[in-house]
């Protein structure tokens, strides 16, 4: 995954090279802390839907997917007048 971040104003240029299996791990072991944290703000909440542990299992494996059906996907492509970009790659 390749995330492109340009601001012409700010003169700053972000470019991250992420590989998918990097991110899916993160995710892995993210997963018991995820659950943990919405367990702690459960209690005052009043969200219709609350991202849990499970939803995670279901992001792994849309990445894994989109990084085998669908390499080259952009999922995100801004360009503003001002000359910002923003770009997020399969």
């Amino acid at each position: 995954m390749k995330i492109t971040v340009k601001s012409k104003e700010d003169k700053v240029n972000i470019n991250l090279i992420v590989p998918i299996g990097v991110l899916t791990t993160l995710l892995r072991v993210s997963k018991p802390f995820i659950k943990i944290d919405f367990s702690k703000h459960l209690k005052n909440s009043n969200a219709d839907y609350i991202f849990g542990s499970n939803d995670v299992d279901v992001i792994i494996q849309g990445l894994k997917y989109l990084n085998k059906e669908h390499k080259g996907l952009h999922l995100v492509d801004i360009e503003q007048e001002n000359g910002d970009i923003v770009k997020i790659k399969i």
